[in-house]
């Protein structure tokens, strides 16, 4: 260890910034493509020769002779099934690095990881599905795509949920949570994860920290602007509420922002499912049935059969009782 190294260790604060420290001293002995490779690595959880030749395409040609160099690497393992992958505690490392001293350098990389892995999971989708590979893609989509305006988090979310895949749902937002811990994500995507991170908390029964999400989610929909996505978080912190009378305001306050952005469609649903059901529970019988009521026209609006047929079978339940 010479002596310039040991005076930045001496010197060094913390354990992160001696790691560092020591991590830089060996990438800086590696030749310059090993070293762009090895960067390149700590990008995706995983890596192969084809995932190095996707980000680094420069480096195409020695693409599988760099993979083989990488795997002498104190900090690369073996990633079952995979390929290899860079140690957490140094990839951790070299990400922060890449992030506040070469920005650019990050996207880039991540641009094409999202391509890559965007690409792979097309090709598997006539064989089998990977999540694995839909988790990697969103991974680094999350923060290339600044603005998220796409729908492709959401919809693959809302997909595991509906379908009761609890595993591959916590996966996903687990994953996600690791850029947003890093404050690589703009606001808007953040608001999606911690919703959805309250819809699998909730799946778990574990309503207080379902709780918890939601609100975190409601926040940053309310930073952004996002009057639906209040609304729809109002929603969901409503009916996990044990005070009844607590979770019908949650409701009603949705409700209204429902109509302010006149979607119809969620305000009967919202009428309908959340609450009319609480008033019910209230013994509020007749305010339920305006609400139902209310649902049915709606509903007829937009026009939404099975919420009519719904809501009218629901009204026949309670002039029965």
């Amino acid at each position: 260890m010479n002596h310039e190294l040991l005076q930045k260790l001496a010197k060094a604060q913390t354990d992160e910034e001696r790691s560092w420290i020591v991590t830089e001293s060996l990438l800086s002995t590696l030749s310059p493509e090993l070293a762009s490779a090895a960067y390149a690595a700590a990008v995706p959880h995983w890596f192969n020769a084809d995932i190095l030749a996707a980000l680094r395409p420069e480096l195409q040609a020695q693409s599988s002779q760099l993979y083989t160099e990488l795997q002498t690497l104190p900090f690369v393992e073996e990633f079952f099934g995979r390929g290899h992958n860079v140690h957490d505690l140094t990839r951790n490392l070299m990400l922060k690095h890449l992030w506040h001293e070469h920005q650019d350098e990050f996207l880039t990389l991540s641009q094409r990881a999202a391509e890559y892995f965007f690409s792979s999971n097309e090709r598997q989708k006539t064989i089998t599905e990977q999540p694995e590979t839909q988790i990697e893609w969103l991974y680094h989509l999350i923060v290339v795509d600044r603005e998220w305006k796409g729908s492709e988090f959401w919809d693959l979310a809302q997909k595991w949920n509906n379908n009761f895949r609890v595993a591959e749902l916590e996966s996903l937002i687990t994953t996600l949570l690791e850029q947003i811990a890093a404050e690589r994500v703009a606001t808007p995507a953040k608001a999606e994860v911690y919703y959805f991170a309250g819809k699998a908390e909730f799946r778990v029964y574990k309503v207080t920290k379902a709780l918890e999400r939601y609100e975190a989610a409601l926040a940053f929909y309310r930073d952004t602007g996002s009057r639906l996505g209040e609304a729809n978080t109002l929603v969901e912190i409503g009916i996990l509420q044990e005070n009844l009378t607590l979770g019908l305001e949650y409701c009603q306050a949705a409700l209204e922002l429902y109509t302010q952005i006149g979607d119809k469609y969620s305000q009967s649903r919202n009428l309908i499912y959340f609450t009319s059901k609480i008033l019910l529970k209230l013994g509020r019988q007749k305010e339920a049935v305006d609400a139902l009521n209310r649902a049915i026209d709606l509903a007829r609006e937009v026009p939404y059969e099975i919420f009519v047929e719904y809501a009218t079978a629901k009204l026949r339940e309670i002039q029965v009782l």
